[in-house]
């Protein structure tokens, strides 16, 4: 009987990205990412096709319905851990969310991506920019509402952070997250991070563009 401990959850969305090549990430991903027979895992179907500009955000509707989704396939399984392969970084709000209230808020959350994802409708048209901002609920209006267990500013480390434009650096004042220093990649300070603030799991956020110079 396979335990359902760890969830390894693969959520082919493209949408949220604008790009269809996208949605191959999360499979591409699912066939080189380490398998374990113990864990359960769960493919999520989403549509394919894209939608309508909605909210000034490009194929809205269709990305709210694949979040939906994968929120009902966590729920399911109902996992300790969640092991998310996608193709854009929206796939992370809901594991995020959903283990933000599973330990009570005593997990962190290491940003590893060239960007921020701080955004918001009002200054860019694509989900996949704005889900640090969302599970802060001051991301998309639309899905502010669907995070059920919201993070706090402490519960955020970003690391090889590219220099912020300048609205991202007022989105991320107005966090209040601290982000100065945070380009190179750093164990230590990461460790010094989660004991500053008691922590007792880790959610790792990994952004391939984060390798590109």
């Amino acid at each position: 009987m396979m335990e359902k401990q760890t969830m390894r959850l693969i959520v082919p969305d493209w949408q949220a990205g604008d790009n269809p090549v996208y949605g191959l990430g999360a499979s591409i991903l699912a066939a080189i990412a380490p398998k374990n027979p113990e864990q359960v895992t769960v493919k999520l179907s989403l549509k394919q096709e894209g939608g309508p500009r909605q909210g000034k955000v490009n194929h809205q509707e269709v990305i709210k319905n694949n979040l939906l989704q994968t929120k009902r396939a966590i729920a399911r399984q109902a996992p300790d851990k969640i092991i998310t392969l996608g193709g854009n970084c929206l796939v992370s709000q809901a594991p995020i969310d959903y283990l933000n209230g599973h330990y009570k808020g005593k997990i962190g959350v290491v940003w590893l991506d060239a960007h921020p994802d701080i955004s918001n409708p009002q200054i860019f048209d694509n989900e996949h920019a704005m889900v640090v901002a969302n599970l802060l609920q001051m991301g998309d209006p639309i899905f502010n509402q669907l995070v059920e267990n919201p993070l706090r500013a402490q519960q955020i480390f970003y690391a090889g952070l590219q220099m912020p434009t300048t609205e991202e650096q007022t989105l991320l004042r107005q966090a209040g997250i601290d982000f100065k220093g945070h380009q190179e990649p750093s164990i230590a300070a990461v460790k010094a991070w989660a004991q500053q603030n008691q922590f007792d799991r880790l959610y790792l956020h990994f952004d391939i563009d984060v390798l590109n110079p």
